[in-house]
C-alpha cells in the first residue's frame, strides 16, 4: 500500500512531517483490516443461509409424498418444519450481527 508520503514531489519535504504520514498510514491498514474482516463475515453468512435454505427445501420436499400418502400427517410435520426454519433463521441472526 502507498503511503501519503509517496505524495510529495522528489526533492521536497513533506509538509505533514513523517511522524503523521506513519499514524495515518497505520490507520488506513485498520480500516482497511476491519473492512476485509466486514467481507469475510458477510460471506460466511451468505453461506450459512445458503446452507439452511438448501435444508429448509430438502425437508420440504422429502415432506410432502409423506403427506400425500397420510395427509394427517401433515399437522405433524409443519410444525417440525417451522420449528427447524425459525431455529436457522435465530441462530444465523445471532452469529452474524
Amino acid at each position: 500500500m502507498s503511503g501519503l508520503g509517496d505524495l510529495v514531489p522528489l526533492g521536497h519535504s513533506n509538509p505533514l512531517g513523517s511522524g503523521l504520514v506513519r499514524q495515518t498510514n497505520r490507520q488506513l491498514g485498520v480500516i482497511a483490516s476491519e473492512a476485509q474482516f466486514i467481507d469475510a463475515r458477510n460471506d460466511a453468512a451468505a453461506f450459512v443461509t445458503y446452507g439452511a435454505m438448501n435444508n429448509i427445501a430438502s425437508l420440504i420436499a422429502t415432506a410432502m409424498p409423506i403427506v400425500e400418502a397420510n395427509p394427517a400427517a401433515a399437522s405433524y410435520i409443519e410444525p417440525l418444519l417451522s420449528a427447524y426454519a425459525n431455529g436457522a433463521t435465530m441462530r444465523i441472526a445471532q452469529g452474524f450481527r
